[in-house]
């Protein structure tokens, strides 16, 4: 009896905590540029379901450079041209709300001049969050813990481009209403059940029956 109550309050714990899962990511940009060189990628470049933009931004005005060009040890996402093309939007493509946990910042020539650019964070509720990038040269880690985001801008500000790699992201999956209202009445009906075998084994007990 409490065998089989447990296993339903189990499932139904489970069919719950499914309605909302989160799935951590960490766009690292690698495999994308040339060997030896960088790559343009435009407008728009997507990685693990995720988006970078720029409406203002032509061929070569955002990239992906080669480690070649910097000491960061990996492939990273630049500016290549001036502050015109701000500001470069971070955002999920399933729409869903996400937490940005950390990044690299940088320049993208890496210790030989530095770089300066702002992150601003759009929260879901409409709130704002705000970070600073002052000179920054060779690669260095931000931790941020920004959560309940709908969106991040990326401005460059001052100096030379900036840069930034290794986006540590956790995304909170939202699902449709049919989807919320099966689960729920999933859930429900199985602590009726619950509630059935607990009523029939009282019976049972009192007329000295085993179940």
């Amino acid at each position: 009896m409490k065998k089989f109550t447990g296993t339903c309050a189990f499932l139904t714990a489970g069919v719950l905590l499914s309605i909302h899962t989160a799935n951590a990511v960490t766009l690292d940009f690698e495999g994308v540029s040339h060997p030896n060189g960088w790559v343009g990628v435009g407008q728009s470049y997507t990685e693990d379901g995720y988006e970078l933009f720029n409406p203002g931004a032509w061929s070569d005005a955002l990239v992906v450079g080669h480690q070649v060009f910097n000491t960061s040890g990996s492939d990273y996402y630049g500016w290549n041209m001036n502050a015109a093309n701000n500001p470069v939007v971070l955002s999920a493509l399933s729409g869903d709300s996400f937490k940005l946990h950390s990044l690299d910042v940088g320049a993208f020539s890496g210790a030989l001049f530095d770089s300066s650019f702002f992150l601003t964070g759009h929260l879901t509720d409409g709130g704002i969050l705000f970070q600073a990038v002052n000179n920054v040269g060779s690669f260095q880690n931000l931790t941020l813990n920004w959560a309940n985001l709908a969106r991040v801008e990326f401005v460059y500000t001052a100096g030379n481009f900036g840069a930034i790699d290794n986006l540590v992201i956790t995304s909170t999956l939202t699902p449709t209403p049919d989807m919320a209202s099966t689960l729920m009445l999933l859930a429900g009906g199985l602590m009726v059940v619950a509630g059935m075998r607990r009523r029939w084994s009282i019976v049972c007990l009192d007329r000295k029956y085993t179940v």
